[in-house]
């Protein structure tokens, strides 16, 4: 089992859409579950606003999507 989760909230937008929008972080000890947020999730026409927990990604993936592509510094320069 992971120890720990992103916390995810998701909304409809303006096509009707949901959009997922991470929001804080779960960690697992033992048989307690903690959570923090980041941000706080804004609630529905009814006033819900849920939460879902996913295994949380490797900081690697995130890191890696972050950075900029690598550039060949070798090219010519053309002017």
């Amino acid at each position: 089992m992971t120890d720990r989760y992103d916390v995810v909230t998701s909304r409809k937008d303006k096509d009707g859409k949901f959009r997922s929008t991470k929001i804080g972080a779960a960690f697992v000890k033992g048989e307690r579950i903690s959570v923090v947020l980041d941000a706080l999730p804004i609630g529905n026409s009814e006033g819900q606003a849920w939460l879902t927990l996913f295994p949380a990604k490797p900081k690697d993936d995130k890191a890696a999507a972050n950075e900029p592509a690598a550039q060949d510094m070798n090219d010519s320069i053309p002017f």
